[in-house]
């Protein structure tokens, strides 16, 4: 049976939910909070495994082992909310496992788009605990969820995993270093991600492509940015750009640190994006960064895509 040493980045959750397998003190249900590809599923199919004493769990095959996840719109590939209708299937589920020995490990995915319904459906469950069953959320934000429902949950929250950890990983599964380290910084700190970056070299192409879109943005005109913008909000749905924003985060981030380094004279320039880095002052790349993260923040709240992203393109303006 798999154990958590595969786990990249999160090794202090890891040791702390198998230390609560071993001193029997498994909470009823957890909240795991993180950035999509940064490892809670992963980390949540480990615990399955290890709170079940069975390896390889898939929904179906195992009568205790349950996944929840949001349905894709079928024409734009968007996830939808995450309805009522399926908690409801899976309290109904949960009943039959009644007569079944062993523990039951719910994992809900896309928890964060649950509706209001659904969490409501939801809280009956987490309000009568069952003493062998677990209940994992997965969710990009806590503050999706309501308030009666992370009050009853043990809440973890993922950060980003470290550069180099990344980079060891992916070593070990065959990446030259000379790769690996290119792929870690493209990851975000997401181990999920950096995996698939290394195995999927089509997903590795998109992601080479939106950074480099971002890079042709900071060179236009802010009139050549603005048209830049709506044509990718336009033609992208909010995952998508959602997904674009962590990776031009990481990017801003990189040409910030390198204007300071190189206007400190702490470094000299090494790299061909070192130039597009002195474009701009430090406070000039705070502006950029800021507007990553307002635009983020109003995609969260369900604000209009094609507005925030032009809004984005402005705050990379050369003025500062």
């Amino acid at each position: 049976m798999k154990s958590f040493e595969d786990v990249i980045g999160h090794a202090v959750l890891a040791e702390a939910l198998g230390r609560a397998i071993k001193t029997d003190q498994v909470a009823h249900a957890y909240g795991f909070f993180g950035a999509s590809g940064i490892g809670k599923r992963f980390m949540a199919q480990r615990f399955a495994e290890q709170l079940m004493q069975s390896q390889n769990l898939e929904p179906g095959k195992h009568p205790n082992f349950f996944v929840i996840d949001a349905d894709a719109d079928k024409k734009t590939g968007e996830k939808k909310s995450l309805s009522v209708e399926k908690i409801r299937a899976l309290r109904s589920a949960l009943s039959t496992t009644n007569t079944i020995e062993g523990r039951s490990v719910i994992i809900i995915e896309d928890a964060d788009r649950m509706t209001v319904a659904a969490q409501n459906a939801l809280l009956k469950t987490l309000e009568e605990p069952r003493s062998n069953t677990t209940i994992i959320l997965l969710s990009t934000s806590q503050d999706a969820l309501l308030e009666t429902i992370t009050s009853r949950l043990v809440g973890i929250r993922f950060n980003r995993a470290g550069h180099e950890e990344i980079c060891e990983a992916l070593q070990s599964r065959g990446a030259p270093r000379d790769l690996a380290h290119r792929l870690a910084g493209m990851s975000c700190g997401r181990p999920g991600v950096a995996i698939r970056l290394h195995e999927d070299t089509e997903y590795r192409k998109e992601v080479e492509e939106i950074v480099e879109d971002l890079e042709k943005m900071l060179s236009a005109g802010d009139a050549r940015a603005l048209v830049a913008a709506e044509k990718i909000a336009k033609a992208s749905s909010r995952e998508e750009l959602n997904e674009r924003l962590a990776h031009w985060l990481t990017r801003l981030h990189d040409f910030f640190i390198a204007s300071l380094e190189l206007q400190a004279g702490a470094r000299t320039k090494t790299e061909s994006w070192d130039d597009l880095a002195l474009s701009r002052s430090p406070a000039g790349w705070q502006k950029a960064l800021k507007g990553i993260v307002d635009v983020k923040q109003a995609l969260a709240k369900n604000g209009n895509k094609t507005i925030g992203f032009e809004h984005l393109a402005l705050s990379f303006s050369k003025t500062l």
